[in-house]
């Protein structure tokens, strides 16, 4: 069924015509719209009937059941705003892009049915929940050379325009952090805000690209060999959830 509901969304959404030479999104048939509609009635009575025998407090303290509820919602509001709005509308593409990241949450869900693919699954979930102190000191490390540099000098680059003169910042660390930096802040400096600029770059590249960035590589390979060595109990342990979810599901 989810299959099936992924394969209509593209059908319905994300198909592109061209007219006069130039690429538009496709607007919805209504036929495909009811069809997304009658297949989300599945996942409704499912998580209904779950949401029902569990009660709120239970059935809303599992991830999975969340995102279940936020694909049943999206889905069914994504049909009401693909019939009354263009698919170029804001509203639109902002639901479609969240509903999308849901789809791929739910696909990882479907993902632990087969052993094979549940190994993958249960080593992702475990490396993210490892690395999560981690990746915290890591963006408030990024976020302080971000302050330092928007000291001395906003990023004059062309797509950062939109975007607030500290966050533009945050992101020209973020990608000096792998290595990837742009020097265009040096154009309208004076020599000793360079010196200062040159002293906050290296320091930046040492700590965050050469240091920090490898103690989150190694926590991860950590993980994944943690994870690997009891893959056998993680898996039992993630079908036995599903089973226990099914017999609460039936009469």
């Amino acid at each position: 069924m989810y299959i099936f509901f992924l394969a209509l969304h593209i059908r319905a959404v994300y198909l592109t015509t061209t007219k006069a030479g130039k690429e538009e999104l496709a607007v919805p048939g209504r036929v495909a719209l009811w069809c997304l509609g009658v297949v989300l009635l599945y996942p409704t009575v499912y998580a209904g009937t779950q949401l029902y025998k569990e009660g709120p407090r239970r059935y809303f303290k599992g991830g999975w059941n969340c995102a279940d509820v936020v694909h049943i919602v999206g889905g069914y509001t994504n049909v009401y705003l693909q019939q009354t709005l263009q698919p170029r509308h804001l509203l639109c593409q902002s639901l479609l892009c969240c509903l999308i990241l849901v789809m791929l949450f739910k696909l990882f869900f479907f993902f632990r049915i087969s052993k094979r693919f549940s190994i993958v699954t249960t080593m992702i979930l475990a490396c993210f929940y490892d690395v999560r102190i981690f990746m915290c000191v890591f963006a408030i490390m990024l976020t302080f050379f971000g302050a330092c540099f928007n000291v001395l000098a906003v990023s004059p680059e062309p797509e950062y325009a939109a975007l607030n003169k500290f966050i533009r910042n945050i992101l020209n660390c973020f990608r000096i952090s792998f290595g990837d930096s742009l020097f265009s802040q040096l154009r309208k400096q004076t020599p000793a805000e360079d010196r200062i600029y040159w002293f906050v770059w290296v320091l930046c590249f040492i700590l965050a690209c050469l240091i920090f960035l490898n103690f989150i590589i190694a926590e991860v390979i950590h993980s994944y060999h943690k994870a690997k060595r009891d893959i056998e109990a993680h898996v039992y342990k993630e079908r036995a959830s599903m089973i226990m979810a099914v017999e609460a599901f039936l009469p």
